[in-house]
């Protein structure tokens, strides 16, 4: 289960922390040897990279934070969205981070899957994995740092083609990418409103 513990950002709001254990890895894993999907889509650059473990972190852990509050979600992980939420569509985006999350930090909606996904709201993992290859061991928590409406990334995102510099944290991206500060999401304790 998502523990209790939060940590507050700049902003004041509260960041829900899974506290990485056996079970959360394990969730995890049988995820991937479960989900074809991950198979069908998953990139050679992101298998080396431990992409797919990491993303299947952040989908347990909104699984199970939603559990936890008791919001009703349908499970549907195609290629167009992950989650129905209260009726409204739903993606998780995961990052690995080798540093605990931090208001000015990016999350990423990125070209090979944003372009052809088309969900009403993205919800935003960073898992904090200070090393590589991740394992059981090597990841601490995964820090469900906030969500957002489509259009506020369409809107409010800045776009960055693959090879370009973001100014803001020095980051080359791979690829390329819509990103909004982890400051400029809304909370996970706002998707009450939706039910």
């Amino acid at each position: 289960m998502i523990s209790q513990n939060i940590m507050a950002n700049d902003k004041t709001d509260l960041w829900p922390i899974a506290k990485s254990s056996p079970k959360l890895w394990d969730k995890a894993q049988e995820r991937l040897a479960t989900d074809a999907g991950y198979a069908r889509t998953v990139n050679p650059k992101q298998v080396k990279n431990h992409a797919p473990i990491i993303g299947a972190i952040g989908e347990q852990a909104i699984e199970w934070w939603l559990d936890w509050n008791r919001i009703p979600f349908e499970p549907n992980y195609t290629p167009e969205h992950d989650l129905t939420v209260a009726g409204f569509t739903a993606e998780i985006k995961t990052k690995r981070r080798t540093v605990k999350p931090q208001a000015d930090y990016d999350c990423s909606v990125n070209s090979y899957d944003g372009w052809r996904q088309h969900p009403d709201l993205f919800f935003f993992v960073s898992v904090f994995a200070p090393e590589i290859p991740a394992d059981k061991h090597s990841i601490w928590a995964a820090y469900l740092v906030g969500w957002c409406w489509s259009s506020v990334i369409e809107e409010q995102g800045r776009r960055y083609p693959s090879g370009t510099v973001d100014e803001r944290n020095g980051a080359t991206l791979g690829y390329d990418a819509i990103n909004i500060a982890i400051g400029e999401l809304r909370p996970m304790i706002d998707l009450g409103e939706l039910i």
